[in-house]
């Protein structure tokens, strides 16, 4: 079976999940309450999503300039931003963590340091990740939506060992270690894989032997960025009445990026509709309108993506006139 093969299948299975999902959910939805919902939208609220949307991409873009410049790498925050957006368009086909592809390629364009360029993101994406899950946890075993007595626990038993783990991660001695394990278990892989995968453990080195300070920063960038997406969904429940705790919208978009950066749908259609149709069944939101909110909180991606189509025309226009004018 050929690569084109094999990457063929996997989008159609991820296809036919993201379809299976959706015919769950619709099924058990009564379109006419569905359409109703939409209608009644207040747009003022949805525009303020776009617009806090937008300005969640660009902290993302900084922080990542921050992290890539660690990594002798200074590129600006607007070129970040613009592979983002760029980015956005196809991670909308290509599924969770296989549309970065995208974006590493360019970021690679722009640096000329794949190695580097990978190892930003790579601790760019895992220090949201985890700061995220880290404030779910937390937030949850404070409010503790389901009521079950063993939730709390649970939760900060999972944080302390998060916390513990992310310590021996980043402390100078533990972490030479766990990159000669590493280096060890990418011997029998072919010398290309190896090689570049040891370049870029190697390259994120500077992340354990830099100090807490760095740590803590990026940390504190990750909050206002939750923070942003958090308030995007305030926003898209205001739209449409939703009213649901602002300290639960945290833990939740946490959960839905989360989700989201898993290979397991298309643009994560069915996991994200799932996802909050549970999530709001607990403050008594109907399905239909549940559906509704999500598709709100999807079309914020769709703006990007916009954004990243005008920097895609306008830099085949460039190319254009430097070949009219060569």
């Amino acid at each position: 079976m050929t690569d084109r093969t094999k990457r063929i299948l996997k989008l159609l299975v991820r296809g036919l999940v993201t379809a299976a999902l959706l015919w769950l959910i619709f099924r058990e939805i009564d379109l006419d309450a569905l359409t109703e919902a939409l209608a009644r939208a207040r747009w003022r609220y949805v525009l303020l999503s776009w617009a806090l949307g937008v300005l969640a991409y660009w902290v993302r873009a900084e922080r990542l300039g921050l992290i890539l410049k660690k990594l002798g790498c200074k590129l600006a925050t607007r070129k970040i931003f613009r592979a983002s957006a760029v980015a956005t368009i196809y991670s909308l086909v290509l599924p969770g963590i296989v549309g970065v592809g995208v974006k590493w390629y360019i970021l690679r364009s722009f640096t000329g340091k794949a190695a580097q360029a990978l190892s930003a993101m790579v601790y760019n994406q895992a220090s949201e990740v985890l700061l995220r899950l880290l404030l779910s946890l937390v937030l949850v075993a404070a409010t503790n939506p389901g009521g079950a007595w063993w939730m709390p626990a649970l939760c900060l038993a999972v944080t302390v060992v998060l916390v513990a783990g992310l310590l021996l991660l980043f402390h100078p001695r533990t972490a030479a270690r766990l990159v000669s394990i590493s280096n060890s278990l990418l011997k029998p892989l072919p010398a290309f894989v190896r090689e570049g995968a040891m370049k870029t453990i190697a390259s994120s080195q500077v992340f354990a032997s830099t100090g807490p300070g760095f740590h803590l920063n990026i940390a504190a960038i990750n909050v206002v960025s939750t923070l942003f997406s958090a308030a995007l969904y305030w926003c898209c429940a205001r739209a449409i009445g939703i009213s649901v705790p602002a300290t639960a919208f945290v833990w939740q978009a946490s959960v839905v990026y989360i989700l989201g950066r898993l290979p397991i749908s298309v643009a994560n259609f069915g996991v994200r509709e799932c996802t909050l149709i549970g999530f709001l069944s607990l403050y008594g939101v109907d399905a239909a309108t549940a559906v509704v909110f999500s598709l709100l909180v999807f079309s914020n991606a769709l703006v990007m993506a916009f954004i990243g189509l005008l920097y895609q025309l306008s830099g085949i226009s460039r190319a254009e006139k430097a070949a009219d004018t060569s």
